[in-house]
């Protein structure tokens, strides 16, 4: 069990407040244990994205006066099970609610520097839900380990979608990472990792109408629309040396090693037509195939 105190001042405001914790694990066999635990936390910087057409941007922002600090409570639970000698499997289950969120209220446009952050922005609650599952081998030259993340997370703002709640725009349903090593000798060893994940969520006009000069979009629902999915394959070998003063080492790989076009980005086809159907924007990818070569020093 443990507790934290935090105190944070801005202009004439003072946030404190308590952040208890505990975990609770009880062993069933000698490698076989369940457990169960509970967090709360205060964050004092705010993260706004924007999921529009366009260029895809996140800010970090401090709170305010009236903007508070976020707060989140999360429980868990779950269990560890040793299989053989070699592999662990440990399956977990969480709920974590959120509290003084963040976003930009519908309606809102951007179009200066000097923008008041307390005007543009509203607060409101999410929700996350979830099951992870991990499969770890942790001995002999081949190790590593591979996950599965099944998870839900949601938004729910008064100001926004009529006061209904939406999928947070990093909501990924599904994640997969694994991760293999092999050790050719205790200097030499060769990795590779796959990540793979559904796409974010976008918000997508249907069209759009003119009240005197100003162009409004006609949304349907906030994060309307998601993004296909995303994955990529790294590779890389790592040659180290004992040092007289540390460790050095070489590693040469490449990410993203059979070039998937990850969505970087979404626009219209043709922004001088109104086509605005979800099926016909246009995705832009970066970095397809990147090698890349690093020298290490780890000082003794």
């Amino acid at each position: 069990i443990g507790m934290r105190y935090t105190l944070f001042s801005v202009g004439e405001r003072y946030y404190h407040g308590w952040q208890p914790r505990a975990l609770l694990e009880v062993g069933l066999t000698e490698r076989t244990s369940i457990f169960a635990g509970y967090n709360r936390m205060f964050q004092h910087l705010h993260l706004v994205s924007n999921s529009n057409l366009g260029m895809p941007t996140d800010l970090w922002l401090p709170i305010s006066e009236v903007i508070p600090p976020q707060r989140a409570d999360q429980l868990s639970i779950g269990a560890r099970l040793g299989l053989g000698a070699r592999y662990q499997l440990t399956m977990e289950a969480y709920i974590k609610e959120m509290h003084n969120l963040t976003d930009y209220r519908d309606g809102i446009v951007l179009n200066d520097q000097s923008t008041n952050w307390d005007q543009v922005l509203t607060l409101g609650q999410g929700h996350s839900r979830g099951i992870e599952l991990m499969l770890e081998r942790s001995h002999g030259a081949f190790t590593g380990w591979a996950t599965y993340t099944l998870s839900w997370t949601d938004r729910t703002f008064h100001e926004i979608n009529l006061g209904e709640p939406f999928p947070f725009q990093y909501d990924r349903r599904h994640g997969v990472n694994l991760f293999i090593t092999y050790s050719f000798s205790p200097t030499r060893t060769v990795s590779v990792s796959w990540v793979a994940s559904s796409g974010h969520w976008m918000t997508v006009n249907h069209d759009n109408y003119m009240v005197g000069r100003m162009e409004i979009l006609n949304l349907s629902n906030r994060n309307n629309f998601r993004l296909s999915p995303h994955h990529h394959l790294d590779i890389s070998y790592t040659s180290s040396k004992e040092k007289r003063r540390g460790t050095r080492s070489w590693v040469l790989g490449v990410y993203n090693a059979y070039a998937n076009h990850n969505t970087f980005m979404i626009l219209r086809r043709d922004p001088n037509t109104n086509d605005y159907d979800p099926k016909h924007l246009q995705s832009l990818a970066i970095f397809p195939v990147v090698p890349f070569v690093a020298w290490e020093y780890v000082f003794k």
